[in-house]
C-alpha cells in the first residue's frame, strides 16, 4: 500500500510538468509562437507554390507646358522678375526669358 502512495505521488508531480513542457500552450493555436510551434496533425496538407512576382515598368511621359509667346506689359504676371543686361530689358517668369519690345514682352529660348 505504501508503494501505490508513493507512485501516485510520483505521478502527480510529473503530470504538470509534461504540460509545462510546452510553454503551457493550447495546441489548437498558436498564440503568436509561429517560429516554435510545429502542426502535429497527421492529415495532409496540399502544398501550393507561391505565384511568381511580375513587376510591370510603366514608362513615365513628362510633359512639359510650352512658355507664352508672348506678354503685354500690362498683363504680366505677378511673380515677375526684371533683369537688364547690356541695356536690354528681360522679364524672367517661370525661369523663361522674355526680351522687352516695345509694349510687349517676346519669349526667348535662348538665355542672355
Amino acid at each position: 500500500m505504501k508503494t501505490l502512495w508513493i507512485g501516485i505521488l510520483c505521478l502527480s508531480l510529473i503530470a504538470p510538468a509534461t504540460s509545462f513542457a510546452h510553454g503551457g500552450r493550447d495546441h489548437g493555436y498558436d498564440h503568436g509562437y509561429k517560429k516554435y510551434y510545429k502542426h502535429k496533425n497527421k492529415h495532409r496538407h496540399h502544398h501550393h507554390r507561391k505565384p511568381a512576382r511580375h513587376y510591370h515598368h510603366h514608362e513615365v511621359v513628362v510633359i512639359k507646358e510650352r512658355p507664352r509667346r508672348e506678354y503685354h506689359r500690362t498683363n504680366l504676371p505677378e511673380l515677375v522678375t526684371f533683369a537688364v543686361v547690356s541695356g536690354i530689358t528681360y522679364a524672367i517668369i517661370d525661369n523663361a526669358f522674355y526680351k522687352k519690345s516695345g509694349d510687349n514682352y517676346v519669349y526667348t529660348p535662348h538665355r542672355p
